[in-house]
Order: C-alpha cells, then sequence, then structure tokens
C-alpha cells in the first residue's frame, strides 16, 4: 500500500515489520509489548474484523502477536487512509477488549478539524466466535478531554465494559466530571464526582493532575488516572448506581535527584503498573559519570534512598525541578528503584534496588555479543512486565538520539540480571517518545483462524427486526443516498428503504447497537424541512429496548396497517411539549441541561 504524502503520518508506518521465521500464527502469549500506533496494511489474519467508520468507508484492524522481547503490532485496512490526520492509536485495554480510536481530518469549512472515532474490538472467545469491532457513539456534546484520559474496565459479571474519563470542574475544585460508556446502556453518561476528604493533604498534587496513562484495577473495580509526576487519581467506576462517586488520590514519590526536567517527560523516567493486586512503580535515574555541580541538583531525594515513604512526606512542590547539565559524550550511569503498595496502604514500600553497575551479563548468551556496553547506552522509557513477583522493567537504549534503532532490554530488578533483549526499529520514534504499551489481549488472539463463515452466519441468526429502525416525519425530497450518508454515523448500515408514502424509511443496520444509537441520535434531527421520528420498527420491544426507547425520548408503536403506526396517547401539555422537543426548542428528556 503506497503511503500518501500527507506531513504528519510516517512513511514507515506503510512498511508493517515482518514477523519472525518462526511459526507466529499459533503463539498466544500471556501478554506482549503491544505498539499501540497502527501500521496501515491491506494483510489480514484470523484477527481481523471490519465495521463502518462515521463517514460510511469500511475500517479493517488486524492484530500481529510476537514472543517478548519483539514488539507486536496492529494494523488498519482503509481505502480512506489519505483521510487519517495521524496514524490510528490503541487507546485503552483490557483482557480481550481493546478501545481504537481513527483521527479524520475534516474540511468541510476553512479551518481544519480533527475528528474522533471510537471503536470497540473485542477477540473471539467461547462467547464470542469471532472478533468484532464496533464503532461507539460520540459523547454529546463533545467532551473536551484526550483519548488518552480515557481507560476500560470489564464489568464484575464478564458480559460487557464501561470506559471511563475523569475531567476536573474548573469552576469547583475538588469535583469532577466522571464520563462513563456502558456497554450494556450502550450510551454515556456523566456524574459528579468528589475528591475523598482523606485526600486533602493531597490537593497540591491533584490540583495540577494531567493524565499520562490509565491503569485498570480489575480486581477492585477502579481505573487510576497516572500523572507520573503528582500522582494517581483513583475511581470505583462499575459502581454506576452511586449517584455521588467518590476519587481518591495516591501521590507518587518525589523525583530521583538525577533526573532533568522531569516535569515536562515524566515518562522518560517512570512507570506505574497494576499487577497481583498492588501497584508497581519504577523510576529510573540517568546521571553522567562525573558528579554534577551542587547547585544544579534542586529537589529530589538524596543519594540514600529510605526503604519507606509516607503519603505525608510526598507533597510536591511544582516550582522545585531536576535539572542537570548535559550528558557526558561516553559514558552514562543509571540506577532504577522500584516500589510497592497496596490500595489501603499509606505508604509505599522499596521492593528493590538496582544500578548500571550492578546487573549481570552473560557472555555466553546469544543477545550479550549484540549489545554494545551498557554504559554506552542512552538510556531511558521503563516499562514494567504485567506478570510476576519479581521485579522486570523493559528499557529503551540507543547509541544517539536519532538512531533509527534502538534495544529494548529486559532488565530483572530483583535478580539484577538482563533477562532478554532484542532490537528493533524505531524509525517512527520520535527520540525516546515511545509508543509500546504492556497488553493482554494475546492469550485471547487466534491469528490463525478463519473467520468467514463465522461471521457470515452470525448476521444470519441475527433477528433483523431488532435490527430496524423506522424513520417517520420524512421530507420527500430526502433521497435514500443521502439518509444512508446520515445514519452511517451510528454504525454499520445493511439495507435502506424509502417506503411507497416517501413519508417513511426504514434503515437496516448490521449490529442491535446501532440502530439504538440512531434512534438516541437522530430522533427530533433535522433533515431538509422537517424533524424526524426515529423509532424501533419491531412490533414487540423486549426489556432493554423498552428502557432505550424510553429513554431516548421514541416512542413505542404499535402496527394497525402496513407502513402505519398508533402512537400512545398524550394529554394536550404533553403533545405540546413533545412538539417543541421534536422542534429541539427543549431538550428532550434523554438530555441534560447543557444539551448532552
Amino acid at each position: 500500500m503506497a503511503a500518501p504524502k500527507f506531513f504528519n503520518i510516517s512513511s514507515y508506518s506503510f512498511k508493517p515489520p515482518a514477523l519472525p521465521d518462526r511459526d507466529a500464527t499459533t503463539l498466544r502469549p500471556d501478554w506482549v509489548l503491544l505498539d499501540t500506533k497502527a501500521y496501515i496494511s491491506d494483510l489480514t489474519n484470523g484477527t481481523t474484523a471490519t465495521a463502518s467508520a462515521s463517514n460510511g468507508v469500511p475500517v479493517g484492524v488486524t492484530f500481529w502477536v510476537v514472543d517478548l522481547p519483539t514488539l507486536s503490532h496492529f494494523s488498519v485496512n482503509c481505502e480512506a487512509h489519505s483521510d487519517f490526520a495521524e496514524e490510528p492509536r490503541v487507546i485503552c485495554s483490557d483482557k480481550n477488549v481493546v478501545v481504537l480510536c481513527l483521527y479524520w481530518l475534516s474540511t468541510k469549512s476553512a479551518r481544519y478539524r480533527v475528528l474522533h472515532d471510537y471503536f470497540v474490538y473485542t477477540a473471539r472467545s467461547p462467547k464470542n466466535a469471532a472478533p468484532s469491532l464496533i464503532r461507539l457513539p460520540n459523547p454529546r456534546p463533545r467532551r473536551v478531554f484526550s483519548p488518552l484520559d480515557m481507560g476500560i474496565l470489564p464489568t464484575a459479571d464478564g458480559e460487557g465494559f464501561v470506559i471511563a474519563v475523569v475531567c476536573p470542574q474548573q469552576m469547583f475544585p475538588g469535583l469532577y466530571y466522571l464520563h462513563t460508556f456502558l456497554s450494556k446502556d450502550w450510551r454515556w453518561n456523566t456524574r459528579s464526582a468528589l475528591l475523598e476528604p482523606q485526600s486533602a493533604a493531597g490537593r497540591t498534587n491533584v490540583k495540577n493532575h494531567r493524565t499520562d496513562k490509565v491503569i485498570p484495577l480489575t480486581e477492585e473495580g477502579s481505573l487510576g488516572w497516572v500523572d507520573h509526576w503528582r500522582g494517581i487519581m483513583l475511581c470505583n467506576v462499575l459502581d454506576v448506581d452511586n449517584p455521588n462517586p467518590v476519587v481518591r488520590c495516591i501521590p507518587l514519590p518525589k523525583p530521583m535527584a538525577g533526573n532533568m526536567d522531569i516535569e515536562n517527560c515524566p515518562w522518560l523516567y517512570r512507570d506505574v503498573a497494576y499487577i497481583g493486586g498492588r501497584i508497581k512503580f519504577v523510576e529510573l535515574e540517568v546521571t553522567e559519570i562525573r558528579p554534577p555541580k551542587n547547585d544544579q541538583r534542586t529537589g529530589g531525594l538524596s543519594d540514600h534512598i529510605p526503604d519507606m515513604l509516607f503519603d505525608s512526606d510526598m507533597e510536591l512542590d511544582d516550582d522545585s525541578t531536576c535539572v542537570v547539565e548535559d550528558k557526558a559524550e561516553d559514558t552514562v550511569r543509571w540506577r532504577a528503584v522500584a516500589w510497592v503498595r497496596e490500595t489501603s496502604q499509606k505508604c509505599w514500600i522499596k521492593d528493590c534496588e538496582a544500578g548500571i553497575d550492578d546487573i549481570a551479563i552473560d557472555n555466553n548468551a546469544a543477545h550479550s555479543n549484540s549489545l554494545p556496553p551498557l554504559k554506552n547506552l542512552m538510556t531511558a522509557a521503563p516499562t514494567l512486565s504485567m506478570c510476576g513477583e519479581e521485579i522486570v522493567v523493559y528499557l529503551m537504549c540507543k547509541l544517539k538520539m536519532k538512531d533509527d534503532n534502538a534495544w529494548l532490554i529486559a532488565i530483572n530488578m530483583t535478580r539484577k540480571t538482563l533477562e532478554d533483549m532484542t532490537l528493533f526499529s524505531a524509525k517512527r520514534t520520535f527520540f525516546f517518545n515511545t509508543t509500546y504499551r504492556p497488553c493482554s489481549l494475546s492469550k485471547h488472539l487466534d491469528m490463525a483462524a478463519d473467520n468467514r463463515e463465522v461471521g457470515v452466519q452470525i448476521k444470519e441468526e441475527d433477528d433483523s427486526e431488532s435490527r430496524t429502525v423506522l424513520v417517520d416525519r420524512l421530507d420527500p425530497r430526502v433521497t435514500e443516498e443521502e439518509l444512508r450518508c446520515i445514519f452511517a454515523k451510528s454504525g454499520e448500515l445493511g439495507d435502506v428503504q424509502i417506503l411507497a408514502d416517501q413519508q417513511r424509511a426504514s434503515v437496516k443496520f448490521v449490529h442491535m447497537c446501532s440502530a439504538g444509537n440512531a434512534i438516541r441520535e437522530f430522533n427530533g434531527f433535522l433533515i431538509g424541512r422537517n424533524h424526524i421520528r426515529v423509532s424501533w420498527k419491531c412490533k414487540t420491544l423486549n426489556k432493554q429496548q423498552t428502557g432505550d426507547a424510553k429513554f431516548s425520548g421514541a416512542s413505542s408503536c404499535d402496527h394497525t396497517a402496513e407502513g402505519t403506526f398508533r402512537y400512545p396517547k398524550r394529554s394536550r401539555l404533553e403533545a405540546h411539549l413533545y412538539h417543541l422537543q421534536q422542534l429541539k426548542l427543549l431538550p428532550p428528556p434523554f438530555r441534560s441541561a447543557d444539551g448532552g
């Protein structure tokens, strides 16, 4: 696939890396390091799933899994790839579900705008005979948050998932917006969350919180929004019935003395993960071989690192930054310290510490001959392993900042050994701006599977009536092609047909949840000269559909004759209010006061 001439998509993104010589199609490791920046390719395997983007263009997503420490990756196949504003990204993942984001460049106005399409990829499982890709409805109104603020958790019953974002309320310190998307309801909700009173000591760390990553605390039903510089904000997102959720802050240790400019690039030196019921935190300190001048060290820890750090002693002074002079040209030194804690504890406990001189390298190992001496490598971007009691951290190493190749080495800090290493292409990496992250989706992926027959069977087994909506009060001048373009924004379309009287249309979707999206998004929408009414076409609605229809303002319907429906009777006041709602002079019942 040829690369388009577009300035912010790397030409190397059209050249996916080759898989190792061994048979990788049978691999199902417990976890991998996944390159979260997509490659653009039309290659497919058993993990491929397709869906329609908001512009109606088909999109295919495929995962390619390899053993650690080699990086796994995913690819996207789309005919409209020239409209990408940048490479698609994996935003968050947990177990067999991944959220991806496609960035489209909109040129409808004088200004260029970047539009987001969010997709949920679900790997095959005993309940899912084939992998699926479904587009999520965009939050309405457009929420002001970065896609990187999104985290995902599976529900307690394992039947669905919850996506959540925490944003501060600017006018009210200590209050937050908790935006959640429930797969069961297939809609976004917004609640107010309050900072836990016991976390008042951490308000200095919280007020300037900037999320670098989101970690799932699956056993506790919580998500943690991590600011590598300040701390972790925890919130129980599975307690969807709680009208007043609470946000709790866990501060992180102050930076070590040798780190430079950590406030701007904390991910170069720090990482946080939740493994085996405990939070693990690692920090990498990189210094030159000559000790820096005394006046060039401000803040941070001393050379002696205590065995325990209490939360009350970790207030961060935002005015203090760590700056050292440039690194020596030939050699560098580094040391790493790992901390652990449970969420209920009030302190961090030092687990282990390892320095560059402590690492034992087996001279007989295959990797020892191809890896330069560690003291000659620039080292950054620690990434914690996802399993095991021992602390294993992956480090990115380069001879020079702008090198096209880099080493990924696995250091066992507990044993102080070099576990493994690999050389990979860093042509899409800006200096040490890593794009890979741990991902456990790999154990649910089967690259050798054949999904063609299974996918057809699933679509045939679905009840077509439950995937079809009726569009009423239609402007006679509207064409089927115009309807298709409009309703494609709600999900992948099947058949679109305007009925004989030109006042109604039948719109069939591939997925039932897409039909629900259409009712919520377009009921009362102005098309041509008329505000349309969108409702379920089915004669009787099941309990879940009835709840969605009631919440969305759509009326249930009874068939009286072909193409004719009788709507429930309303009082004169109810009818007048409903008419104003359809004209959008009043918000429908399912909308919040701000139109969301």
